[in-house]
């Protein structure tokens, strides 16, 4: 990550016409949590993630309008501290990991 904003994350955004998910060099930094949620899961298992880019891009729209944004002055004043994040995605991922595949 190169950027100064902080939680920006270099992932793919079906909604630019000039990113391909299969070409990450196309990819750009974004702070929207629903395309850095779906990138993870790509990263994670391309081949079992069954990801409906059409349903990702609708919910990235949602997240960034602005009754569904809170403004900064609203964000609690406990933030998850860095290991407490790292915990809750070690979690996820190893929740995620023991799933099987829906046949």
């Amino acid at each position: 990550m190169h950027s100064d904003n902080i939680g920006a994350f270099l992932c793919y955004d079906p909604r630019d016409p000039s990113q391909t998910v299969e070409d990450r060099a196309t990819w750009q930094l974004t702070d929207n949590a629903i395309l850095i949620t779906a990138t993870m899961l790509l990263a994670m298992d391309a081949e079992r993630s069954r990801i409906n880019w059409e349903r990702v891009a609708a919910l990235a729209d949602l997240c960034e309008e602005p009754e569904f944004t809170p403004a900064r002055h609203t964000l609690p004043k406990k933030i998850a501290s860095r290991k407490e994040t790292d915990a809750m995605l070690r979690a996820t991922l190893g929740l995620a990991r023991r799933q099987k595949p829906a046949t």
